[in-house]
């Protein structure tokens, strides 16, 4: 498999249309008045690093995130970082390394972009660096288990729908 740059996906990326959280809501047809955002990342750290930012969103602005961790995740210690974000309980299952590894002349599904914000850029980075497991090298002469050049690939908040989605 090969690696995708960044430069490879900047414009899809600028392409996808950047949403509100309610616009959001909307799309995918939520009518709730406080609707519930339950994530089933794969990893401990994918809910940090793929959604993070929409978790910090949807946490500050329409109640708790709930996350279901399927996996021991090799021990990790996540609930330091998952409580910065606002999460009550670990999530798994975003494409965290779709713009790492996929090609994006191949992407099908449709791809969008959460309104940016600071304060979700803030509260994301911050949760991040709680995985220094992930971030750093465990052992001399190993390197990280997510990159620098991987982190690069997440500078902003994608999303991508699989289900039906409105216009």
């Amino acid at each position: 498999m090969t690696r995708t740059g960044t430069s490879d996906w900047r414009d899809v990326i600028a392409a996808a249309p950047a949403v509100e959280l309610p616009e959001l809501l909307a799309m995918l047809g939520c009518q709730a008045d406080r609707p519930r955002l339950v994530g089933v990342p794969t990893h401990p750290d994918n809910e940090t690093i793929g959604a993070g930012r929409l978790v910090a969103a949807w946490s500050r602005s329409l109640g708790p995130v709930t996350a279901v961790l399927a996996t021991a995740g090799e021990r990790c210690v996540d609930q330091v970082a998952t409580r910065r974000l606002g999460l009550g309980v670990l999530a798994v299952g975003f494409p965290v390394w779709l713009t790492n590894w996929g090609d994006p002349n191949e992407s099908a599904d449709p791809l969008w972009r959460l309104a940016a914000r600071v304060a979700n850029d803030v509260v994301w980075w911050s949760a991040l660096q709680r995985f220094r497991t992930q971030l750093e090298p465990l052992d001399r002469g190993l390197r990280p288990v997510v990159s620098s050049t991987m982190l690069e690939h997440h500078t902003e908040q994608l999303l991508l729908s699989t289900g039906p989605v409105r216009p």
